[in-house]
């Protein structure tokens, strides 16, 4: 299957970043997850107007949105530095046997 290619000023909208530095910043940090892919693009003005343009896949977008948006059960503010810790479910009931008991 043959993926969708799109520009990063399209890329910066669906994945969404506040700006277009924001995503060439990112490209930049984790540039050995995601290499540059280049087209070269003309407007037929002359030699002057071609350049190249940088396109990121549909699976590269998902995979920046899922590097920057996560459950708030994997994010690192989630326990606030404390070490995770499973508290115990107790029996619903357990308060009204206690209220009964006086104690």
């Amino acid at each position: 299957m043959i993926e969708q290619l799109v520009t990063l000023e399209v890329a910066c909208e669906l994945i969404p970043m506040p700006s277009l530095n924001h995503l060439y910043s990112f490209l930049y940090k984790h540039k050995a997850e995601f290499p540059g892919l280049y087209k070269t693009t003309s407007n037929g003005q002359g030699p002057g107007s071609v350049w190249e343009q940088r396109f990121l896949s549909e699976s590269e977008i998902l995979k920046i949105r899922k590097m920057l948006f996560h459950g708030i059960e994997t994010t690192r503010l989630a326990n606030a530095g404390r070490p995770r810790t499973r508290v115990a479910k107790k029996n619903p009931l357990d308060w009204l046997v206690a209220k009964a008991l006086g104690t």
